[in-house]
């Protein structure tokens, strides 16, 4: 993650926080996650980019827990929206705080 995107986390990731993720994007079956957060106009701004085999709860942890660790605190939304997986919520509610 660039200083760019860490400062967008940092500004704006205790507002809204949203996790798109992309299936099949290739033919080497790599999903790719992106957290997006919202700023003052509502307008969405891509902040963190996870590519992965895997997109499961362990994987999505590993993921959120990096972000953690380079912001040096904890991200604590008042509203999450994520895709339909239940493993996106599951690991943020763990490794970042429940919304």
């Amino acid at each position: 993650m660039n200083s760019g995107r860490k400062d967008l986390l940092e500004k704006y990731g205790s507002d809204v926080v949203c996790i798109d993720g992309t299936h099949g994007f290739n033919s080497y079956q790599f999903d790719l996650v992106t957290i997006l957060v919202l700023d003052e106009m509502r307008e969405s701004f891509p902040a963190a980019f996870f590519i992965s085999n895997r997109t499961d709860e362990i994987a999505m942890s590993i993921f959120y827990f990096y972000i953690k660790e380079t912001l040096g605190r904890k991200l604590k939304a008042k509203t999450f929206m994520s895709d339909m997986a239940p493993s996106f919520y599951n690991a943020w509610e763990k490794v970042m705080s429940p919304v």
